[in-house]
């Protein structure tokens, strides 16, 4: 049952008699199926094997199922809960274990569906009915609760008997979204919202605890992006613009489904390259497997640009590549920069160039020490920047 072995053999189900009542941990354990009566301590040791927290996002609850006199076992339970629940820990009511009047059982399927559908309609509303996020800060950081409670929600949904694995369409349906107006939601608008409340607060992205759950499975086709965009490359360079225009958006409909933000931005600009003209293939028709060289050159020519824009800006005498020669091994967030005095020669060489090479007036009116502080500053931020984006 050890799942830290490594050699990938571990058990889906077992049968206990009359073990692993107490001092059993297994927090993936998530149903409990009960042929047997239990009461008192036994009944609460049995039935909190479920409950050990993995991931309070992605399992809220456990599952018990009863097979034996549901009724009579469910009195037993509540009996049970009474005695042994703890209202000082717990935080709750021992008298209240009606899960509807905000005690210690899960919430009934329709009730949480009816939670569900008010945070759907409240999302709709910040959203502009999911096309975008809210412009005011306040409404961003209300959104993100919101989503929050959107996850919370629907993992508990996922959890019930009531949730069909095969048929998850039915309960998008019952919380009022559509397949696609749900990609929408867990995947692009919530890395928009994210990013703009990840600025407001000063933190990096990757602080913000807000991984979604995905009520219909998101299949990514990477084989028709990779058509979609070979068929882009033919139709700009047979000159069929409307054609172009249609893939373009097909295109970024497939990108929103991509939890891989990188790749969906790179494919992005791929798309954006061609149909602007900047990015051509070396032959035609382009093929599928002719793709993944696109996506490299487009790559390519943006990093050069977004190094090359720096360089101007900061009055830089110095070639792409060498700045590109940093940044490959830089990390976010470390002071890796000037390992071998990487950092020290750039300002040297913009301190030396900069009042005849800067586009920036702001730039060009420093001060050469306070250029060498602003310099520093603005080279460790586009650093990181940097291989965020790529």
């Amino acid at each position: 049952m050890n799942r830290s072995s490594g050699d990938g053999k571990v058990l889906d189900l077992v049968i206990v008699v009359n073990r692993f009542l107490t001092g059993f941990d297994a927090p993936k354990l998530n149903t409990l199926y009960v042929d047997r009566t239990l009461a008192g301590a036994g009944l609460i040791q049995a039935y909190s094997r479920t409950n050990r927290i993995e991931n309070n996002q992605t399992k809220p609850y456990g599952l018990v199922i009863n097979y034996r006199w549901p009724e009579l076992s469910k009195q037993i339970m509540n009996k049970a809960l009474e005695v042994y629940s703890n209202s000082d820990s717990a935080n709750i009511d021992i008298k209240k274990i009606d899960p509807t009047d905000g005690g210690v059982l899960a919430k009934p399927f329709e009730q949480v569906v009816s939670e569900a559908s008010e945070v759907v309609e409240k999302l709709r509303e910040f959203s502009s009915d999911f096309m975008d996020i809210p412009n005011s800060e306040k409404n961003q950081n209300e959104m993100m609760t919101e989503l929050r409670r959107y996850n919370r929600l629907v993992n508990q949904l996922k959890q019930s008997s009531d949730y069909s694995y095969d048929h998850p369409e039915d309960l998008l349906t019952l919380i009022g979204l559509t397949v696609e107006q749900e990609n929408t939601l867990t995947g692009s608008l919530t890395t928009q919202i994210k990013k703009a409340v990840a600025i407001t607060q000063g933190v990096d992205i990757s602080d913000l605890d807000l991984e979604m759950t995905h009520i219909s499975d998101v299949k990514v086709n990477y084989d028709y992006l990779r058509d979609l965009l070979a068929d882009l490359a033919n139709q700009m360079h047979d000159q069929d613009h409307e054609k172009a225009d249609q893939t373009v958006k097909d295109i970024r409909e497939e990108t929103k489904q991509l939890d891989d933000q990188k790749y969906a931005k790179q494919v992005e600009r791929t798309a954006n390259g061609l149909r602007s003209g900047e990015l051509t293939a070396g032959d035609y028709p382009v093929k599928s497997e002719d793709v993944e060289g696109l996506l490299t050159a487009s790559e390519n020519i943006s990093k050069r640009g977004a190094i090359q824009r720096f360089i101007y800006q900061w009055g830089l005498d110095v070639r792409t590549t060498e700045i590109e020669k940093v940044l490959v091994n830089h990390q976010k967030g470390q002071d890796d920069l000037n390992t071998m005095g990487q950092l020290d020669q750039l300002r040297q060489n913009g301190q030396a160039n900069y009042k005849e090479l800067a586009n920036d007036p702001e730039v060009k009116q420093l001060k050469k020490i306070k250029y060498r502080n602003a310099f520093s500053d603005a080279f460790i931020k586009f650093a990181d920047a940097f291989v965020e984006e790529y």
